[in-house]
């Protein structure tokens, strides 16, 4: 399975990582890291990834999250699909900045295109399922 993961959602999936092990992130991190799905980038896509990390947070915490997928894609060949795409398809109108990833995902065959709409999504259908309970040997941050 190939995947395009959205800015917003490596953000949340790198942020949430250490902190709250049952977050929708966290699981689509170590889902990745484990070999489940190959993640697609461009290198355009990867220089997006490092630009919002170190305006929001920092340089160090962009390079050290830049490097933990790139030990990742080192240990586990196959896991990260670098791509360079020869044509654009301008399919995102209304945000033309977002074309990349669409770009991305159509070059690579992706099967998906995480956003973090859909890891919130996720969270909060986790949540309405336990009735706002966290699920058993899950701890719950405050």
């Amino acid at each position: 399975m190939i995947v395009v993961i959205d800015t917003n959602a490596v953000l949340i999936m790198f942020k949430l990582t250490m902190f709250k092990p049952s977050h929708p992130g966290h699981i689509l991190f170590r889902v990745w890291s484990t070999g489940r799905f190959v993640w697609a980038v461009t290198t355009e896509i990867v220089l997006e990834y490092e630009e919002i990390m170190t305006r929001l947070v920092s340089a160090a915490y962009a390079a050290q999250a830049m490097s933990t997928v790139s030990r990742i894609g080192l240990l586990r060949p196959g896991s990260l699909l670098q791509l360079s795409p020869s044509f654009r398809f301008h399919t995102i109108t209304n945000d033309p900045d977002d074309d990349k990833f669409a770009d991305c995902a159509i070059a690579a065959h992706a099967d998906y295109h995480y956003q973090r709409q859909a890891l919130q999504r996720a969270h909060r259908q986790r949540l309405q399922a336990s009735a706002g309970r966290p699920a058993p040997g899950n701890r719950v941050s405050q």
